[in-house]
């Protein structure tokens, strides 16, 4: 895992954010600028459906993906937000924990407007892989190790980047799927346990994104194709921001590509943050 500076971000993508945002709620992002920044890639497009589940549209949901579909039994990790009720990926507790103790917003239906859905001409291939990728980490180094190497070092930068890789999940994905949220979930925790060895939490704010989302109804290989909206989520200490942010999209309300609404622009919360 390497770094690169917040400023040389900035310079090389705000020509590309600008102008092209959805207004985002009326809360403001100021103290969040303040914090040191992990952007955490779910690379291939994570399949945010599942990860976080709305049980209002259980039924519906299950009747989109037959057989890709998490069990009511399955639901235990439970939240609401006024009427509406969801429940986090069995796999994924200690994001649920995060919740219920105040670190954790979700991002719902988020997004990038005009994306075309590739691996290859999405936003961030053009701008966080070319910028960032550049500095990430090798895939065969020890996650703890790194992680203890450049928290414990004696400089924190103001920004960070690492990948995950494995989630383009187009067939038989309900087991890969599944193992990915486990590794996930351990990530985000031992990242989270580090920070607050260290006592920086409090000044640090971890997102995670994808390139991309995955459609609301699986395909013939019992996996999902890419899509348009997606969950994402925003962990940090002290967060001044609503646990729940976005709208959750109707899981069959479609464009004319069978994509669903897009509730927060992914490029204008990371105008935000950064």
């Amino acid at each position: 895992m390497k770094n690169i500076k917040r400023r040389e971000f900035l310079q090389l993508s705000t020509s590309y954010i600008a102008g092209m945002f959805y207004s985002m709620p009326s809360f403001s992002f100021q103290d969040l600028k303040k914090k040191t920044l992990f952007l955490v890639k779910l690379a291939g497009g994570n399949d945010g459906i599942n990860s976080l589940v709305h049980l209002n549209q259980y039924n519906l949901y299950k009747n989109l993906r037959p057989n890709i579909s998490l069990r009511k039994t399955q639901l235990k990790l439970k939240i609401s937000d006024k009427n509406n009720h969801y429940a986090f990926h069995p796999e994924l507790s200690f994001l649920h924990d995060s919740y219920r103790r105040g670190e954790l917003s979700t991002l719902l239906g988020i997004g990038i407007k005009n994306n075309d859905y590739s691996q290859t001409h999405s936003f961030q291939s053009h701008i966080l892989n070319n910028v960032l990728n550049i500095h990430s980490e090798n895939s065969n180094t020890n996650f703890h190790q790194e992680l203890s190497r450049f928290i414990y070092s004696k400089k924190l930068e103001p920004l960070y980047h690492f990948s995950i890789k494995g989630f383009d999940t187009h067939k038989n994905s309900m087991s890969k799927h599944s193992s990915l949220m486990k590794k996930l979930n351990h990530h985000l925790s031992l990242l989270t346990y580090h920070l607050k060895r260290k006592n920086i939490f409090n000044n640090s704010l971890i997102l995670t994104y994808s390139e991309f989302g995955r459609k609301s109804f699986e395909n013939i290989k019992k996996g999902t194709d890419h899509g348009s909206s997606n969950i994402h989520f925003l962990l940090g200490g002290n967060l001044k921001i609503p646990r729940v942010l976005g709208e959750y999209p109707v899981l069959n309300k479609w464009d004319k590509n069978r994509n669903l609404d897009i509730h927060l622009d992914l490029k204008d919360v990371l105008a935000k943050v950064l």
